[in-house]
């Protein structure tokens, strides 16, 4: 007998969380399709539920960010109530939605009755601005589950940090860049362990009782702000702070350690990008006897230090990043302070040219990273090649050359090497490279090397996971080096802009057919000379991601593996020579595409309808083919042989549309409707082409547009009149049927080019554009205007071409 009494089971979502759910992304004017019942199953990872009771736990809205239109008007303010029927709701983020105040009696106030919820982000919101919402934060602070808060670029002001020491569960609160300003004074925070005030303009920190409020404070940053010495003081009472940031601030000079001493606990500490030239220590007392990380990146001192003055009283300092700096061009007597160091990061520090040979006796080193170091000439043969612990090494973006020293052999215990961006030479399969066979991570690229193109220098490299070879030149071999079973199944390859030894001809590595594990392949620029497309590199790479074959001379028609990859996300074949049509089927093979470019090859069909229906699709580019009939709005393509109207697709339901580009074509019929609810679209060009009718009222929907060309067509009737628009910056309508007075439509403090010439304006020149402050080229000729110039003209300082009097053109850069 089972009995079940008063269980909570189900097995899906509640009805209630479900419709509240719907309403939600009505409300946010969401555009995701999500399908089945229980919304647990939604694909998008938006909504979370509890596993046993099926309650929605998490709603993440900055997950789906790129579904949100940013507009913000009344349906973006702030609704308590949408969120209310999730009685479970442990975790709410509503960072970066475009959040601008609060509805009426329903603001962030009334989440107080969500009693279970513990992590709250309302991030990136205008929440603040012009709004007083003392009594919603005292009301929030009545919420006595609330452990995580962030609050960052909100706008918030000093005067409301008082009232947020009321939330008594309150454990992480982050304040990151808002408007928090000279003193800021901190009360009542007794069980805050992670505060993050960074990215604000304090010099002060100030607390009736002193620090002490900050009793259980483990982590706190402060980096980018304007404090001074003071704050090491002003801190002394968080006895248990783990981690310290205070990069980018103003403290200067010599330090004493022991203002430290004090935190006994402290693990990580940031001073990068201040003043500080000293650390001043006594053998009585030594502090940081915990501290493994320590950051004095990018110090501005002057040349007045050394890497002893620096680094003497942290002997045990584990991992040390010094990237950035200018001291370190005498360092061959003072790398004993060093000695202890098991990770360290030069990256970007101009080296001396025997610093290599110098740092042998770090034998702690695990990882030495020299990224942009300016080291020059061969490897030495001594000093680092006595790191046997190094496990981790970057040379990237050197100038060093020649070949390979032997000496790297001794390494072993290597998983990760980049050598990318020098001048090394000499053939691959001869260097010790073949001899680390711990390796998971090799980069070779943009050197000199002559790299065998079976790759079976690294037949015993069983570990290998990343391996990028381009910018090298390729050596041909015989048929039987080609044929071999690697050891290794690589997850990232790439070869691209290959080059071929003489008399070589290049092909794809044999070890490829035996990869089932990749995700991202780049073989473009490097000539194939007649190859099929390599349908099977897709059909055994089922988690494949991303596929590069740009310029790769692939030749016949575009075979499809015969079964679906749905994590296939960028598709790339341009400027090849596929032939034929694009299968029937593309879609159901590549479901999630997000990026689909087939520009300059010889495709001849239709474009498959369903790529309109693809709701991840972004960036398309059929560009440069024969390609004929209806096009998908998606679409994002210059100069190819269109003909016809673009049909009205009135089922596709994806408004992710950035970019749209179908100039140069022949394509006619009046502005499709469906074009206007696009309104994520950024960049929208038409020109060069054969549409009619009038420009729509709808036009104005695309608040987000920069770049507008509907040059040489034969629209008619009169501009919209929208109101102001702040972000186009560039507007091409010459050439067109245009009537009526000059609308504002344009009217925005961005706007850098405004051309109307060639059309049938008619009226006096708006004084407006007179007051663009950004704009260089405004074309006005061949219209109807009346009257002269405004005098408002004057004031266009930027202005370096006019032609509003045919046909004389007014270069004013040149006065």
């Amino acid at each position: 007998v089972l009995v079940l009494e008063e269980a909570k089971w189900s097995n899906g979502c509640s009805d209630e969380e479900r419709t509240a759910l719907l309403h939600l992304k009505s409300f946010f004017n969401l555009k995701m399709m999500e399908k089945g019942p229980d919304c647990c199953e939604w694909k998008w990872g938006w909504v979370e539920c509890n596993v046993t009771t099926r309650r929605v736990t998490r709603i993440n809205l900055n997950v789906a960010k790129n579904y949100l239109n940013y507009k913000v008007n009344a349906s973006h303010l702030f609704n308590a109530s949408i969120f209310l029927p999730f009685e479970d709701l442990r975790t709410l983020d509503l960072s970066n939605i475009g959040l601008a105040g609060s509805v009426e009696n329903q603001g962030i106030e009334k989440l107080s009755k969500l009693r279970h919820l513990q992590n709250l982000s309302l991030a990136g919101n205008d929440l603040f601005t012009g709004s007083n919402l003392t009594d919603d934060i005292k009301l929030l602070s009545r919420m006595n589950s609330l452990e995580i808060l962030d609050l960052s670029r909100t706008n918030m002001t000093n005067n409301y940090l008082s009232y947020l020491g009321g939330f008594s569960s309150l454990r992480s609160l982050t304040l990151q860049g808002n408007y928090l300003q000279g003193t800021v004074e901190i009360e009542d925070f007794y069980n805050l362990k992670k505060l993050d005030l960074s990215q604000n303009g304090i010099e002060t920190l100030l607390s009736s009782y002193g620090s002490g409020r900050l009793i259980n404070l483990q982590e706190i940053d402060l980096s980018y702000n304007l404090f001074d010495n003071n704050i090491l003081a002003e801190l002394g009472g968080c006895l248990n702070l783990k981690s310290l940031n205070l990069r980018g601030n103003r403290l200067i000079g010599s330090i004493d350690v022991k203002e430290f001493c004090g935190w006994s606990n402290l693990e990580s500490l940031d001073l990068s990008q201040n003043w500080v030239n000293q650390f001043v220590t006594s053998k009585e007392k030594r502090c940081f006897k915990k501290l493994n990380f320590l950051y004095l990146e990018a110090l501005s001192t002057n040349g007045n230090t050394t890497l002893v003055s620096l680094l003497e009283a942290f002997p045990s300092v584990k991992t040390l990043f010094l990237r950035g700096n200018y001291f370190l061009n005498n360092t061959e007597s003072c790398m004993y302070v060093l000695r202890n160091v098991e990770n360290l990061i030069l990256d970007n520090t101009p080296l001396p040219f025997n610093f290599l040979e110098s740092i042998g006796i770090l034998t702690s080193l695990k990882t030495l990273s020299l990224y942009g170091c300016g080291l020059t000439g061969t490897l030495p043969t001594q000093g680092w090649c006595y790191l046997k612990s190094l496990e981790e090494l970057s040379l990237r973006r050197n100038a060093l050359g020649g070949e390979i020293t032997s000496c790297l052999g001794n390494l072993t215990s290597l998983r990760y090497l980049d050598i990318a961006g020098n001048c090394f030479t000499g053939n691959v399969a001869d260097t010790p490279l073949t001899n680390l066979s711990m390796l998971q991570f090799l980069s070779l690229s943009v050197n000199q090397f002559h790299v065998p193109l079976s790759f079976k220098s690294f037949a015993n490299h069983s570990n290998l996971k990343v391996l990028l070879a381009r910018r090298n030149k390729f050596v041909a071999e015989p048929a039987t080096s080609q044929t071999w079973s690697p050891k290794f199944q690589l997850k990232v390859f790439d070869m691209s802009s290959c080059e071929i030894d003489e008399d070589g001809k290049l092909q794809l590595p044999n070890f490829l057919y035996y990869q089932y594990d990749l995700r991202y392949i780049d073989l473009s620029y490097c000539s194939y000379g007649g190859t099929g497309f390599p349908h099977w590199l897709v059909e055994n790479n089922t988690r494949l991601e991303d596929l590069l074959l740009i310029d790769t001379s692939i030749v016949g028609p575009l075979f499809l593996p015969s079964h679906p990859n749905p994590n296939l996300k960028t598709f790339v074949l341009s400027f090849n020579h596929l032939q034929h049509e694009i299968p029937r089927n593309f879609c159901s093979i590549f479901p999630n595409l997000e990026t689909l470019w087939l520009r300059g090859n010889a495709l001849k069909s239709t474009i498959p309808v369903c790529l309109g229906g693809m709701q991840q699709l972004i960036y398309l580019d059929m560009a440069v083919n024969n390609l004929f009939g209806g096009i998908p709005k998606e679409l994002a393509m210059k100069e190819t042989k269109f003909e016809g109207e673009i049909p009205d697709f009135s089922t596709i339901s994806s408004t992710n549309l950035h970019v749209l580009d179908v100039g140069f074509n022949h394509l006619s019929g009046k502005l499709p409707k469906w074009l206007w609810k696009n309104t994520n679209l950024e960049r929208l060009d038409l020109s060069r082409n054969q549409f009619e009718g009038s420009i729509p009222m709808e036009f104005c929907n695309l608040v987000d547009l920069l770049f507008l060309d509907l040059s040489e067509n034969h629209l008619s009737g009169t501009i919209p009149s929208c109101s102001s628009r702040q972000k186009i910056r560039y507007v091409h309508l010459r050439k067109n049927k245009l009537s009526g007075p000059l609308s504002p439509a344009f009217n925005g403090s961005s706007l850098v080019t405004l051309d109307l010439s060639e059309n049938s304006l008619t009226g006096e020149i708006p004084d407006w554009v007179g007051m663009l402050p950004n704009l260089s080229i405004l074309l006005l000729n061949a219209n109807q205007f009346d009257g002269e110039l405004p005098v408002h003209f004057c004031r266009l300082y930027g202005l370096s071409i006019l032609d509003y009097w045919e046909p004389t053109i007014f270069d004013f850069s040149k006065m």
